[in-house]
Formats: C-alpha cells, structure tokens, sequence
C-alpha cells in the first residue's frame, strides 16, 4: 500500500494552537522529572524528531470521560503484543508515564502529531502515533505508538467543542478523517483503546488534553 506525502491541510478542519481542555477533575500540574520543557538542543541529544524546525511542541496527555462519568487517562500499552502493542488506550486512573505524549503542531500544514518514549523513558528512543489502517477488521485504524516518521497517518487533526474538550481525527490516503473513538463497548484488554473509525463524533468521540 502506497503512502502518500502531506503537503497541506484538507479545507474546513478547524486546527488550534495551543490546545488545554479545563474541565475534567485531576489536573497534572507538571511532565514526570526528567521530562521538562525540551529545547532544540535537547530534542537533538534525546533524537526527537520534528518535521519542521519551526514546529511547536509541549507535553501533553489526554482523557476520555465514560459514559458511566469516569474519566480515564489515556495510556501508551507498550507490554501488550502483537497488534495490540503500544495501543492507546483510555484505561488509567492516575497520569504516569505511560501517559505523557509530546504533541508538535507542524507549522507548514497546521496538523498535530504525537511521540512517545518508549516505555515511559526518553532515553530508550521514540515512536509516533499511527492510526493504523493497516490493519483489517476491528483493528482498523487502531492508534499505536509505532511510527517511526511522520506521514499521513501520523497526522491529526483537532477540532475544540463548545464545552472545552475536543474531537480528534486522523487523516485517511483516501481523502476520509474519520473521528477517534474510545472503544467503550469492548471487552478486556481492547475495552476504551482508541480507534481512528468514526464517520459522526458522539460521546465516544470526546476527549480533553492537558498541557
């Protein structure tokens, strides 16, 4: 399967800047230490990588409020196998590690993209988020911390709603942006991962991401 080169934003996506959702309970106040706020000379000794030099990026982490009203942070699952490996997940009660993903804003097309540390930590290297249409079925579109470069698959886009929390979407070759969701109605170790596969966005479709 052919992937394709990103050059601009598909029309009508509303994209923002500096994106904090305010209105879930447990507030994180700061990245876990040793994480901090990175400059170029760190994302240079760490290897992260940017597409753009001009891009901006800060650490974030999100969550997903259940039908049920709990709200879950969503994790990296980075001990879980197969396709199933370093999945994301809405299933925390508490931001760790395994929590935390530093989010760019590309300043040429104006689309988000996601790294995280391998296992929580920095220095073992850094993989992007992918909305994996790769995989067939129920796994189709799964979000997995896989990537190794950012192409259309590792894009997202960001729309804020009314109350202060947020659609994501991620960007299909075939032109579609189907919404992430939060897979609430599956069982076990697939229950609240996150699936790029929405046509509509619905209480599935919502999250809040904290800075």
């Amino acid at each position: 399967m052919a992937r394709i080169a990103v050059v601009t934003v598909a029309a009508g996506v509303a994209l923002l800047g500096g994106v904090r959702a305010a209105s879930a309970e447990s507030i994180v106040s700061a990245p876990p230490t040793g994480y901090g706020t990175l400059s170029a000379a760190d994302h240079k000794r760490l290897g992260i990588r940017t597409v753009n030099q001009l891009d901006s990026c800060s650490w974030v982490y999100l969550a997903f409020r259940t039908p049920a009203g709990e709200t879950k942070y969503v994790s990296v699952e980075w001990k879980h196998t197969g396709n199933q490996h370093a999945m994301l997940r809405a299933r925390a009660d508490t931001v760790g590690k395994w929590e935390w993903l530093y989010r760019c804003r590309n300043s040429a097309t104006g689309a988000y993209y996601f790294q995280a540390p391998v296992e929580g930590e920095p220095s073992l290297g850094w993989r992007y988020v992918t909305a994996d249409f790769t995989l067939a079925g129920g796994d189709n579109g799964l979000l997995r911390a896989r990537g190794e470069k950012v192409d259309i698959y590792e894009l997202f886009f960001l729309t804020q709603l009314p109350d202060t929390w947020f659609n994501l979407q991620g960007w299909h070759e075939n032109g579609s942006r189907p919404y992430v969701a939060a897979e609430y109605g599956d069982t076990g170790e697939n229950h609240n991962r996150l699936r790029a596969r929405s046509g509509v966005a619905g209480a599935w479709e919502r999250f809040a991401i904290y800075s």
